[in-house]
């Protein structure tokens, strides 16, 4: 059988050897179970035991793959099938899957004739391509050359169709083997196969259904099932559903082992239950099973995460008494966590137990101190340890090279930033992809150097990438910080030229810009156009408007957008309130100013230090002293303290009226 399918199970057509329909699995197939030799079965020749040791070994490159099937085809006496099925499924290991295909058809021209091993693989591979028409076509053809289908034909079945969207049918086909008494082949194997493919394609659901349909009916599953679906309950959040498994999974069965103590643990830890998580692992202990470096790594980083430094180490120590190594998994957990909280001293003390427990750092434990070195401003020892990564015989990629250079930039050392970036052009250590590039722009733009970036943008066209939206954000908003808004204008209308339709963020920072540079009128002319239209509505854009327009002195238009935005289903926060009283107080309207104050509150939306100290000092400038105390005494009755202009202007009234400053003495004191 020689598959031609060339397109997914989605839209091929089925071969004319694919079952009608899922019920044809079931077919009796002839009674032989096992097809004669399709070789004479000659001893295995020295290169054929060289091959079997090198797959063996790990999988075949294709190009070795390759090599190796054209000697096999050649030599004579004929290879044995048992090799070929070696280089077929090395080669298959590496996710060449369309490669397969091709050197199989070859092997039916030579006359070497497949055995079931073969056809497995070959399903496999059809299956991973979601050819599964193509896939139902290589089952028949087992059928018809008189193999009996065994349970990694069928596991392999059953997870393709799952990958392909259908797990219903998976489940079907799974019931009607069980209904079978599943032939002689192990049903504990096709029940772990299924659970495996229905939790990566995250049927939960169908999961613990069939857990349940199956125990009802008195199927058993073993231990390494029970995990995985543990593991799946888990991850889907069901931590309540997947504990009531391990109970009931504790009270049954005496084979209870490490691994499904450890996915209900790391499902605790990944719900952040560590109270529960910590005394599922003192059961453990107490039956004797030992917690291994799974265990652990996911309690130390839950404890990592949740700040719980102490437990952390106490956990890393217990398991060292143990005589249980850390590797560098746990060590780079552990140094990614204390960097991501500041604690960088701490992270290299790890990194320098990780060096003396004889644990190599990889890249990324490498790239995790780099970053947190450059958070803490310390850019002189980030810079010995990206140097020391290449001395340590590894190369630095493109997350290591952007690190170091965010962290120049964002201290403001441009020169050490570009000289790095043309570093990574030149040396070829890592192919600057787009993400290098956007991170050395969007510092040039925060740094003022808009004209270097755009040098910068040009180059990034030269070297034949396509820019993306994030990139004309980036520009967008340098320009504008820049004050450069017609180039901002013209760059944005080149973004459709390239195909692109911007996103809310870019929208975001261009109204910002605009309104920041006074040309309210083009931002209100965005703000109405088609562009807008296709975007959510967006409270922040709102704001920017508003506070924009009253800046201009446009204060009614201010007012009807504030008053639209129940129109477009979206509730004013705090900073919008605070935006339109402001705009109100500074144009002298107080009483409408003091009402929306109160509507605010009214609203469920409660004023902050904010408000109050913009309302207050809208009365003061207006000399309403009275007005402005009633609104003082509210403040401070509500912890909130006012601002240094507004103290300024108290401090004023207090030396020239007695009243007021015998008022201001009566008010409590901030605690």
């Amino acid at each position: 059988m020689q598959p031609r399918c060339a397109s997914s199970s989605r839209t091929a057509p089925p071969t004319t050897r694919a079952p009608h329909s899922l019920s044809s699995l079931f077919q009796e197939p002839p009674q032989n179970p096992e097809s004669p030799p399709s070789q004479p079965p000659n001893s295995p020749t020295e290169f054929e035991l060289h091959v079997r040791q090198r797959c063996k070994s790990g999988p075949l490159t294709l190009n070795e793959g390759l090599g190796c099937f054209r000697t096999l085809v050649r030599i004579k006496p004929i290879a044995s099938i048992d090799t070929f099925n070696h280089v077929l499924g090395s080669v298959s290991k590496n996710k060449t899957y369309w490669d397969v295909i091709p050197l199989y058809k070859k092997m039916n021209g030579a006359g070497i004739k497949p055995d079931l091993c073969t056809l497995n693989i070959l399903i496999n591979c059809c299956c991973h391509l979601e050819m599964m028409n193509c896939g139902f076509g290589v089952f028949g053809e087992i059928l018809k050359r008189g193999f009996k289908p065994n349970e990694v034909t069928f596991a392999t079945l059953l997870k393709g169709l799952c990958l392909v969207g259908r797990a219903v049918e998976a489940v079907e086909v799974f019931e009607k083997l069980a209904l079978r008494g599943f032939d002689g082949i192990r049903g504990s194997f096709l029940y772990r196969a299924l659970v495996g493919g229905l939790r990566k394609t995250r049927e939960t659901a169908l999961v613990l259904e069939l857990h349940k349909k199956m125990t009802r009916q008195g199927f058993e599953a073993d231990a390494e099932t029970c995990s995985t679906i543990i593991g799946a309950l888990c991850k889907a959040g069901l931590i309540d559903n997947a504990l009531e498994l391990f109970r009931d999974q504790i009270s049954r069965r005496p084979d209870l082992n490490v691994v499904l103590y450890t996915s209900v643990i790391d499902g605790l830890c990944k719900s952040r239950r560590l109270a529960e998580a910590v005394k599922i692992l003192d059961e453990m202990v107490e039956r004797g099973i030992s917690a291994d470096l799974i265990t652990y790594t996911s309690l130390i980083h839950a404890f990592c995460q949740a700040g719980l430094w102490t437990e952390a180490n106490r956990m890393l120590h217990l398991l060292m008494e143990k005589g249980i190594s850390p590797d560098v998994v746990m060590f780079s957990l552990l140094i990614d966590c204390l960097c991501k909280t500041g604690k960088v001293t701490e992270a290299g003390v790890v990194f320098e137990m990780m060096i003396q427990k004889g644990v190599d750092p990889n890249t990324y434990t490498y790239n995790t101190l780099i970053n947190g070195l450059c958070l803490a401003g310390r850019l002189d020892d980030a810079a010995k340890i990206f140097y020391l990564i290449e001395d340590k015989g590894l190369k630095p990629n493109v997350v290591t090279y952007n690190t170091m250079i965010n962290g120049y930039m964002k201290h403001e050392k441009i020169d050490e930033a570009n000289k790095l970036f043309t570093q990574m052009l030149t040396r070829g250590s890592a192919a600057p992809a787009l993400s290098a590039y956007q991170v050395v722009l969007d510092g040039l733009c925060k740094n003022g150097h808009v004209d270097q970036a755009m040098d910068l943008y040009r180059s990034l066209c030269s070297a034949r990438l396509e820019p993306s939206i994030k990139v004309f954000t980036i520009l967008i908003d340098g320009f504008c910080r820049a004050g450069k808004v017609e180039a901002t204008r013209s760059l944005f209308d080149s973004i459709a030229e390239k195909g692109l339709v911007p996103d809310v963020v870019m929208y975001h920072s261009l109204i910002n810009g605009l309104c920041k540079n006074g040309q309210i009128d083009q931002a209100m002319d965005l703000y109405c156009s088609p562009i807008s239209a296709r975007l959510e509505p967006s409270i922040e854009v709102s704001t920017i408007l508003i506070d924009g327009l009253c800046r201009a002195g446009k204060i009614e238009a201010a007012t009807s957008l504030f008053e639209s935005m129940s129109e477009k289903g979206l509730d004013p926060d705090v900073v919008m309130y605070n935006s339109l009283i402001n705009g109100l107080g500074k144009e002298g309207m107080l009483a409408e100013a003091e009402k929306l104050f109160l509507k605010m509150q009214e609203m469920g939306c409660f004023p902050n230090s904010i408000s109050y100290n913009i309302l207050i000092k809208a009365f003061l400038q207006n000399k309403q002293v009275d007005k402005a105390l009633q609104h003082l005494q509210e403040m401070r009755a509500r912890k909130f303290l006012p601002n240094e202009a507004v103290v300024s202007r108290l401090l004023y009234f207090v030396s020239v009226d007695a009243q007021c400053r015998e008022f201001i003495e009566s008010l409590p004191n901030a605690s």
